[in-house]
């Protein structure tokens, strides 16, 4: 075994072990677009047309149709995002006060193989955390304390992958996504200095399917659909009255979504690419959970939810034969508004600046680096009568601003393990 096939190796199987890691971090939502290093540093512009390299097929499993052979790709991207809260002087609740930076970083990785079986049919496995939230107060933080802690998702996906190459136009491709999800939402009533709330998982199933077209030979159009997951999650619920603890059952559908991929390359060297994504988070609305013993409600999550979409534009510069330089941009429109917002999660539109860049070591292997910084709109926080956090129960009202950005970092590596055919030599005239 050679040496880049011995470090292949050994970073698969590494990949494939945090693949199996539940993640959490901050995105759209809670849902997590960071799947692949490629389209990081385009801010995934072109995705679902095979901008995204390997992990293309996230989005649009007929992407898998771009890569011959046997092959793996591994990526792990640092999110570090950064969320304060500031009371207004006005409000009830922490009058004037400035959280602790309620944002938590993470490591999320994926982790993607394809094998060519034949001519024109592709196996694939992916592995992935596609939703995932971490934010938490300090304990000490006033009477915010009343709407919200901790907060987390955390998900596990699993999805084996069929495409199928009609014509060297036409590739079409499905999947089937088995998810395991976990959440954890607590709050605590600073009178008993309690924490209470829920926390329960469960596992869902869902589908992926998507489409490739290539009208000439340098462009790729691409369009994937993920489903929505049903998830019937069980576990417990603790007042933070009485500390009483009770099994509850939750159901929570999440999103499904559509994603339009271009890819077109203008020069050797120059390549354009350009995206759109519609999420329905419209489908989650307020999730309600049930006494398992009784079957009597307990209570709502209140998220209400809107749909949230996100468009991009990217640009590659293969530099030589070993070098590609990547940068991008995007709008990422917030499934969270004014009226809805909470203190849980300081979601709002946003911008996304993006640079990345491939090396090509060999025939077999390459590496490629992302980053990308995410500006989001003012965002201010209104907890008052017409928003579903509010608990009229309490009454207080909490109104404050999120001071916020994100920063993410992915890296990744590709080997292919079967040995590429050599180009078909000229006829010589």
């Amino acid at each position: 075994m050679t040496l880049t096939s011995r470090m292949a190796s050994s970073c698969a199987v590494a990949a494939l072990a945090l693949g199996l890691v539940a993640s959490e971090a901050q995105a759209g939502a809670f849902g997590l677009r960071e799947q692949s290093a490629t389209g990081q540093g385009t801010s995934f512009a072109g995705a679902a047309a095979g901008g995204a390299g390997l992990g293309s097929m996230f989005w649009n499993p007929a992407a898998m149709t771009d890569y011959k052979g046997i092959q793996v790709e591994g990526s792990i991207s640092g999110i570090f995002p950064f969320a304060k809260l500031t009371t207004d002087s006005t409000s009830a609740a922490s009058t004037g006060k400035t959280s602790n930076d309620i944002a938590q970083d993470t490591a999320l990785p994926a982790t993607y193989g394809t094998w060519q079986v034949g001519k024109d049919v592709w196996l694939g496995l992916s592995l992935n955390a596609p939703f995932g939230l971490a934010t938490k107060y300090d304990p000490s933080w006033g009477t915010g304390r009343l709407y919200g802690t901790t907060s987390r998702a955390t998900s596990t996906e699993v999805t084996p992958s069929l495409a199928y190459q009609i014509n060297d136009q036409i590739s079409v491709g499905v999947g089937v996504r088995v998810m395991a999800f976990k959440a954890i939402y607590k709050s605590n009533l600073f009178l008993t200095g309690r924490d209470g709330g829920l926390e329960g998982d469960g596992t869902g199933v869902g589908a992926s399917a998507g489409v490739t077209y290539k009208p000439d030979n340098k462009t790729e159009i691409g369009i994937g659909y993920r489903s929505t997951v049903q998830q019937d999650l069980t576990g417990n619920y603790t007042s933070p009255i009485s500390g009483t603890v009770s099994p509850i059952k939750l159901r929570v559908m999440l999103p499904d979504s559509v994603t339009v991929g271009v890819k077109r390359k203008l020069t050797d060297q120059w390549t354009v690419l350009a995206g759109y994504e519609w999420t329905n988070w419209s489908r989650v609305q307020f999730p309600v959970y049930y006494n398992q013993n009784t079957g009597l409600r307990m209570g709502s999550l209140p998220l209400g939810y809107k749909d949230g979409w996100m468009a991009s534009v990217g640009l590659e510069y293969a530099m030589n034969p070993n070098w590609t330089l990547r940068s991008g941009v995007a709008y990422e429109y917030s499934p969270i508004r004014d009226e809805t917002r909470g203190p849980r999660l300081p979601d709002n539109d946003r911008i996304w600046l993006s640079l990345g860049a491939g090396y090509k070591f060999d025939e077999k292997l390459s590496f490629d680096l992302g980053y990308t910084h995410i500006i989001p709109q003012n965002t201010r926080m209104n907890v008052a009568t017409g928003n579903p956090a509010y608990n009229p129960a309490l009454p207080v009202t909490y109104t404050g601003k999120f001071d916020s950005h994100i920063d993410i970092v992915s890296v990744s590596m590709r080997y292919r393990f079967d040995t590429p055919a050599a180009p078909a030599a000229l006829p010589k005239k």
